[in-house]
Formats: C-alpha cells, structure tokens, sequence
C-alpha cells in the first residue's frame, strides 16, 4: 500500500512537470518570441500582450508553489511546527496576501473569525488559507463577496471559506477526494489552476489533526446580502437568496488559554508574578500526574512541570506527540540533572522545549514569561488596532 501510494504521488508529480508546468512555460516563450520578432508600437496591444505573459508567469509560480510543498509533505520532509497563533492575525495575514487578486475582480473578502487562539503551523496555515481564497475568487463572479468565518467548539475551531459563485458539481467533488484524480476547472474570467490546491489543503489540514470537506452548492444567504452591505450590480450573475457557490470548512485545534504549572514551583514571588502576567490566562496548579487527563484533552498555551524523576518524562514526552509541538513545555530540573534529563529527550526527538533549574527558574521566570508570550501579545495589539 505504501509503494503504491508512493508510486501513484511520482506519477502525478511527473505528470504535472510534464504537462502543466510546461505549458505556461511555452506560453511565456512564445509571447515574448513574438514580441521580440515582431516589436509592437500600439501601446495597447503591448499592453495586452505584456498582461498575458503576467497572468502566465503568476500561474507558473502558483504552481511551482502549490508542487513543492505538496511534493514536500508527500515524501514526509515537511517540517511541521506547530505553534499558538491569534486566528485573526493568522487570517488577516493571509487574506492580505491575495487583496491584488480580489481587487482585479471587485470582490471584498470579509472576515468575521473568533478572537481565539489555535495551534498551527504559520507557513502551512497561510498556503492553506491562500489556495482555498484563490480558489474562491477563481469561480466568483465580479463585484461579489467572499466570506472567511469561523465557530469555536470545546476544543477545535471550525473555519470556513464561503463565495457565491458557480459552485462545485457533485461528480467533481468526489474525484477532488481521490488524489489520483488531476481536476482542474477554468474560472468565471477564465483562470486556469493547478489542480493541486483542494488535495494540498487536505494534506496540510490532515497534518494540523483537522478535518476538511465542501459544501457546495451554498444554500444560507449571507448576512453581509441580506443587509445589502455587498456590491449586487446587475451584471452580477450570483442571484441574492439562491443556492449557489461552495463553502470550504475546516478545522484547528483550539489553544486553551490557560496556564498549569506544578504545585511545588508556587512561592510567593512566582503567584505575584503570575497575578501580573497571566493577561486573561486562567492559571491552574497542581500534581503532573493528576492533570495528566486535562492536560492530554486540550492544549495549554504554557505547561511549567517540575521533573521528578525519569519515569515522569515518558508520560510529558507522550503529552507531547500527542499535540504535536514542545514549543508550550518549560521543564524545571534538579540542579546538576540537566544533562541527563536532556539527553533523555532527545531520544525521543522533542528537544525543543525549555530546560531550568528550579533556581534558574525562580530568577529568570518575569523575564521569559514575557518573552514567551511577546509575540502573541503583539498579534493580540495589531488585531486590535485593525
């Protein structure tokens, strides 16, 4: 099964160098050829001819794009580096990215996410976001809306990509399921794909633990519609109150805002700081051991466990795999034991978190708090500032 499936991913990596990446390659030779030959003195139809080569060009480096990081989580080289990230941020980040495209077509992208924290990897976040957008704007008609929302459940968060356009036929949406299939469809102004981008945002989504699946066609109106917020022109073809277009939905895996470190670290000067620090974080302390169940169920966005012994480090490491990330962990050792608990954890390829003695711990503790927090505070302020 793994040769096969090894097999099938060369054939169809072979099968895009050869036809689609080839294609928009000659397309660019022979338009600049021609132009070369042939020098053009209308200014418009320079123009035009110097547009054709842009449009190939960026299809050409979308393609490249999409093919190395799927070719990359195929063959298992992604590294995958989950962190807790502000789902407005991460969101905001993205849609900027393709604001040019949306705005040759007139199309608003209107985000309405929760304010929440979730634990993804930031680079594979934005190419999932980005091709599912792109996709979106790809088969919506002009001067028409995109809607990126969300809904927070216990421990996940449901996100969800919506456009009014042609929508996805049922026959299509089975063979997107099926990575053996190459579908590829022109888009109302006749933008070609990659036929890469859903099977890519499936494989990214997978590695995040989420699930990914389409709704299409779309049978809720918009809230943005129903209050006539959004630009309905008559040669808009998208029909108000219609059931038309396709909503992506995916989901992430929730970081719980709140911190547990272990009972024995608690002094005085440690809950002061706590108190001024924790910034809306709900602080829970306590034995490892028995949060051990609450721990695995969610992730925290921080975990200070006092280490006791070696046993204890099988049960944090499998905490650990279980999330996928050490980036949230800060291990207080006994002083002169730092080697050897280190070296237990590199046996078990999560050696990322933070090692302290309990004394390094109490002196430096204001300090890297901050610091491990500052990035997400940041995220937190341009949010706000938005």
């Amino acid at each position: 099964m793994k040769y096969r499936k090894l097999n099938e991913t060369k054939d169809r990596f072979l099968s895009i160098l050869s036809h689609d990446l080839r294609a928009p390659t000659a397309s660019i030779i022979g338009m600049v050829n021609a132009l070369i030959e042939e020098p053009v003195e209308n200014r418009d139809e320079l123009k035009y001819y110097l547009e054709l080569v842009h449009s190939s060009a960026k299809h050409q480096l979308n393609l490249i794009t999409n093919l190395l990081d799927w070719s990359n989580i195929e063959s298992g080289k992604e590294k995958f580096n989950p962190v807790q990230r502000n789902l407005k941020y991460a969101v905001r980040e993205a849609a900027n990215s393709i604001q040019g495209l949306a705005h040759e077509k007139n199309i608003k992208i209107i985000s309405s996410v929760d304010n929440v924290n979730v634990l993804i990897d930031g680079h594979l976040f934005e190419r999932l976001l980005i091709n599912l957008l792109s996709n979106a704007l790809k088969f919506s008609h002009e001067h028409g809306s995109i809607e990126i929302e969300s809904v927070t459940k216990k421990s996940f968060v449901e996100i969800s990509v919506c456009d009014h356009g042609v929508g996805i036929p049922e026959e299509v949406q089975q063979k997107l399921s099926d990575t053996r299939e190459k579908v590829t469809t022109r888009g109302t102004k006749g933008e070609r794909g990659t036929g890469l981008g859903l099977n890519l945002c499936k494989e990214i989504v997978n590695l995040h633990g989420g699930e990914l699946w389409i709704e299409s066609p779309v049978s809720s109106i918009p809230k943005q519609i129903k209050s006539k917020t959004v630009n309905t022109k008559k040669e808009n073809p998208d029909k108000v109150g219609t059931a038309n277009g396709t909503k992506i939905h995916f989901t992430m895996k929730q970081v719980a805002p709140k911190i547990f470190i272990s009972n024995g670290l608690v002094n005085r000067s440690i809950r002061k700081i706590l108190r001024e620090e924790e910034n809306g974080y709900k602080l829970l302390k306590g034995e490892f051991e028995k949060f051990i169940p609450q721990l695995e169920e969610e992730y925290f966005s921080l975990m200070i466990i006092e280490v006791e012994n070696i046993k204890q480090i099988e049960k944090i490491n499998s905490l650990c795999k279980q999330h996928g990330t050490t980036q949230n962990l800060w291990r207080i050792v006994p002083k002169g034991f730092e080697t050897r608990f280190e070296d237990e954890t590199v046996k078990s390829n999560l050696s990322t978190e933070r090692f302290f003695t309990k004394e390094e711990f109490n002196d430096q503790f204001e300090k890297e708090l901050q610091k491990h927090f500052f990035e997400l505070n940041q995220q937190k302020a341009l949010v706000k500032q938005s």
